[in-house]
């Protein structure tokens, strides 16, 4: 099916006056683009309101609870005059509503394609009923007289799919930031253009609050290394041909053998598995299984036979994002982002003198006030998108984040101290109550700071709704309401009760010791 025009719509419940005065703001709009039909735009969600709680309501309360309806009808890129529009839109909302609904339409010219909102009141201006407005019925009906007022206006044709918008699960797959396997993977690609050795990309990831394990001792490069490390399973051995010095073992995948000397050998695992260590150049005679020699070899020329632990600890690059709890192997992410293809990237990719900024970077102790601001710096450089409660966690001070993780104890804490009924028990306990009120206090800023950046993250959703780019239900408003902005606002509640409770308890036990202290002077 092909559309001259898409039209969008979706309820508002409770109060439209912030849709209103969003869709007239002249940022967006021109007074000459604006029309406000049976009332003000500054004051009309407050006259519907009158209007409509005088008039009879329906008994269905979901309906009782739409405020509005926004409607939003978009034109083809470059294919119209805001002017065209503005007349377009009129001639359809009084068609799609039969003139008898009071409504404030405005058409933004501030997207690459004209497209006009229009806030219409549920309440029937005939009727004195409200709008129960049934969307698989209805919107089709919409689409077919937007087509025809757009035929008639010759207006170009334009595909319904070139201009649907995002589904909510897209948009929070869009918004839910990158996982840590993504995190990792920009870091390094961000990473490797600054630095020019490996023990400077190391250095540089530790600044930014990244831990890394590796295995590799930098002291010495991993292309001069003179030793040779690798392990053996018991199954290897031949015990009939050990001598005292000696273990006689199978070269594996091969039907050689060689006697390996017990002093550079350290059984593990209950005896189960041999760690060795050789050198390099070091030569062995190699002999069949019944002990006939063969030829002489050096460890170097038999070495891709063995199990190579010549790195120590955990072999590989393994990375732990800030504010993460486990490292991630590298190996898993990609072969690309493998310990020896960054070491050989960096080599290939890096600069050949360290970037200056990083250098001071390195060469400064930083505080952790410094760090954040680095690291955030760093994220917004490498395209690095975090969830909310994670990027706020990376935010937190050392202070905040010990309360964080110290709520439940400042809880069972509190609760200690409301058990204690008689006057006493707080003045003994008075020092420990200002300092639980001091914790409780900085916990109630982290909340805040949530509050705040999950606000922003529910009108940048609102938003993006009313520009009809993403397909978002009332219903999925208000989960995103109950899951993310409900638990937090209770939680900063309780919390402000617990301050003031507090706050009571230490001024009576203060007010009692004071007293004391002026009965004690006067005797």
């Amino acid at each position: 099916m092909i559309e001259l025009a898409t039209i969008g719509c979706h309820s508002i419940k409770g109060n439209p006056q912030k849709a209103i005065d969003y869709i007239v703001n002249l940022n967006k709009t021109e007074l000459h683009l604006i029309e406000s039909k049976g009332c003000n735009a500054s004051t009309a969600a407050l006259e519907w309101s009158q209007n409509n709680n005088a008039a009879n309501q329906t008994s269905d309360s979901s309906i009782d609870d739409v405020g509005a309806y926004h409607f939003r009808q978009a034109f083809p890129k470059g294919s119209i005059e805001p002017e065209e529009a503005f007349e377009i839109s009129k001639q359809w909302i009084e068609a799609a509503t039969g003139g008898n609904h009071k409504y404030v339409l405005a058409v933004h010219t501030d997207k690459e394609h004209i497209h006009t909102h229009i806030i219409v009141n549920p309440m029937n201006e005939v009727t004195k009923k409200k709008w129960n407005l049934y969307y698989k019925r209805e919107i089709p009906e919409f689409k077919r007289i937007s087509d025809r007022i757009c035929l008639e206006e010759n207006q170009p044709v334009l595909s319904h799919s070139d201009s649907k918008g995002m589904s909510y699960y897209e948009w929070q797959m869009k918004n839910k930031g990158d996982t840590l396997k993504d995190i990792i993977k920009k870091t390094i690609d961000a990473t490797i253009p600054l630095v020019s050795d490996y023990d400077q990309f190391k250095n540089y990831l530790t600044k930014l609050g990244y831990e890394i394990e590796d295995g590799v001792d930098l002291s010495e490069p991993l292309d001069q290394e003179d030793e040779f490390r690798y392990s053996l399973n018991e199954k290897m051995f031949i015990p009939e041909m050990e001598t005292e010095t000696h273990y006689f073992t199978r070269i594996p995948f091969t039907k050689d053998y060689m006697y390996l000397p017990k002093e550079n050998t350290e059984w593990t695992y209950n005896n189960t598995t041999c760690f060795v260590k050789l050198g390099l150049k070091e030569q062995f005679e190699i002999y069949n299984k019944d002990g006939q020699y063969i030829n002489d070899k050096t460890v170097e020329m038999i070495k891709g036979r063995f199990d190579d632990k010549t790195r120590t600890g955990r072999q590989g690059l393994r990375i732990k994002v800030p504010g993460s709890k486990k490292f991630i192997r590298c190996d898993n992410i990609g072969e690309k982002y493998k310990l020896d293809n960054v070491i050989n990237r960096i080599f290939e990719e890096g600069r050949i003198v360290l970037d200056p900024n990083v250098e001071k970077i390195l060469n400064g102790n930083m505080s952790e006030k410094e760090q954040i601001k680095l690291r955030k710096d760093f994220y917004e450089t490498a395209s690095i998108k975090t969830k909310y409660s994670q990027s706020r966690f990376y935010e937190m001070t050392k202070q905040q984040k010990f309360v964080y993780f110290k709520t439940k104890e400042l809880q069972s804490r509190l609760d200690n101290f409301y058990q204690l009924d008689r006057i006493s028990e707080d003045i003994s306990n008075l020092e420990n109550l200002k300092n639980l009120r001091i914790s409780l206090i900085e916990y109630l800023n982290v909340i805040n700071s949530k509050i705040n950046e999950v606000e922003i993250e529910y009108q940048e959703l609102i938003n993006q709704q009313m520009e009809g780019t993403i397909d978002v239900t009332e219903f999925e408003i208000n989960n995103f309401i109950v899951e993310n902005i409900a638990p937090l606002r209770q939680e900063r509640l309780d919390t402000k009760n617990q301050i003031d409770d507090l706050k009571d308890r230490i001024e009576k036990a203060q007010e009692h010791i004071n007293r004391q202290q002026v009965n004690d002077i006067e005797r």
